[in-house]
């Protein structure tokens, strides 16, 4: 709080200069306060995490000293190994602050290569890399995901090559802290040397980072030590994307899976966050079989990063598809919850049929001749194994999603409820 005081006092003092006429004062006294804020902001972080703790403190001690007949106990065990990570992880922060440098040793040990040497001797880079693996305890005892967003050295990919593409970034298998499975995206548009990308995935990761809802893929963090590229980081879905699932499931509701997925988008909306690029690919199942969005914000991002129009990027990676007219005709250039709303049907019929929208069209520009000159959408699919599935009341909300103009499009919550609606009937 020191510093904070420090800083506060020198935000005052140039503030008063600024309003005095002295010259370039007044962009410091604005500095000064931000700067301020931040030392607030950690120490109220700080104290609210050491408030957790010591709470967790009593309610362990009262377990333990009020029924003795607990020691020994899972219950008892489970209270001693939350106990330990909980100082682990207290100590695992204030490393972070001031964190040393992992010996050769320090490294071999947490890559899990062996060693018939004598145990280490509990020096600090030791007991970064032993308070890692306590925070990782605690990841798999409570599912919180890292506290601290930035994982430089606790990230390693798997394999010689990416497992999968995507628009935006190449998908990677990946370990954190050597053990948990983990997606690794690595952008490709967008380098870690980049001021310009990192001021803005500073702002994205504050926002991901409050973002809680079971449809939304968790957000780990992102890493900038490695290739010199930004890369996110998320859990691994062992079930893949929606149409994988399904592939893999035949018995599954697949009303159930959009409906959720609806709710997903819905939720992003209502924080002002648009996906940009809503498909089937997109959207993953979890390992509960529930779906779960995923890279919501990134057109934006890239968009922003890249001074290249959404439009045209999307258009380029073969996202012609899904994408709402207003962004193919270059009415407008950037991404919107409407246009979501368009995508969204369009993952709709993606999934029912288990083909992409226009299937029956070879090329994009075909497609993009029946959407511009023609204003042509798809025809309403006959097969059987579809129309168990796509009832009228279906059919109708997609129609109404692919209404022009955008502003006729039913609002993501509308749609969300409508689908969830339908979901329940067919229980």
């Amino acid at each position: 709080m020191k510093l904070s005081r420090l800083f506060r006092g020198l935000s005052n003092a140039m503030g008063v200069a600024d309003t005095l006429g002295a010259p370039f004062v007044g962009p410091a006294a604005i500095i000064f306060g931000e700067i301020a804020e931040g030392c607030e902001k950690v120490a109220v972080h700080k104290y609210k995490a050491k408030l957790m703790s010591d709470r967790c403190a009593i309610v362990l001690s009262a377990l333990s000293e009020e029924d003795p007949e607990l020691v020994g106990t899972p219950l008892q065990t489970k209270a001693d190994e939350v106990a330990a990570i909980s100082w682990a992880t207290q100590e695992l922060l204030a490393l972070r602050e001031h964190p040393p440098t992992p010996s050769r040793q320090d490294d071999l040990m947490f890559a899990g290569v062996g060693s018939s040497s004598p145990p280490l001797l509990p020096t600090d880079g030791h007991r970064y890399l032993e308070y890692q693996r306590g925070l990782f305890e605690l990841h798999n005892l409570t599912g919180i995901p890292p506290i601290v967003k930035v994982l430089n050295g606790e990230i390693v990919k798997v394999g010689d090559v990416p497992i999968a593409g995507g628009t935006y970034c190449d998908v990677w298998e990946g370990r954190w802290l050597g053990k948990k499975k983990v997606a690794v995206k690595v952008l490709r548009a967008i380098k870690a040397t980049d001021q310009q990308a990192h001021k803005h995935f500073k702002h994205e990761i504050r926002v991901w980072a409050k973002l809680e809802n079971p449809n939304i893929l968790p957000f780990y963090g992102i890493v900038t030590d490695q290739d010199l590229s930004i890369e996110i980081i998320s859990p691994w879905q062992d079930n893949g994307n929606v149409l994988e699932y399904v592939s893999d499931t035949p018995d599954a509701n697949k009303i159930h899976l959009l409906s959720g997925a609806a709710k997903g988008l819905a939720y992003l909306h209502s924080r002002n966050i648009i996906h940009g690029n809503l498909k089937c690919a997109n959207i993953l199942v979890s390992s509960t079989g529930a779906a779960v969005i995923c890279d919501f914000g990134m057109s934006k991002i890239v968009e922003d990063v890249t001074r290249n129009s959404a439009s045209a990027t999307l258009g380029a990676s073969g996202s012609t598809r899904w994408m709402a007219p207003e962004l193919i005709e270059g009415e407008e250039t950037s991404v919107t919850k409407e246009a979501d709303v368009y995508s969204f049907a369009m993952a709709i019929l993606e999934l029912l049929t288990g083909k992409p929208p226009y299937s029956n069209r070879r090329h994009d520009a075909s497609v993009i001749q029946d959407i511009v000159v023609l204003k042509q959408f798809p025809q309403r699919p006959t097969e059987p194994a579809v129309l168990q599935w796509l009832t009228d009341n279906v059919w109708e909300l997609m129609t109404e999603c692919w209404t022009v103009p955008a502003s006729s499009r039913p609002l993501m919550s509308m749609v969300s409820a409508r689908l969830n609606e339908i979901d329940e009937l067919r229980r």
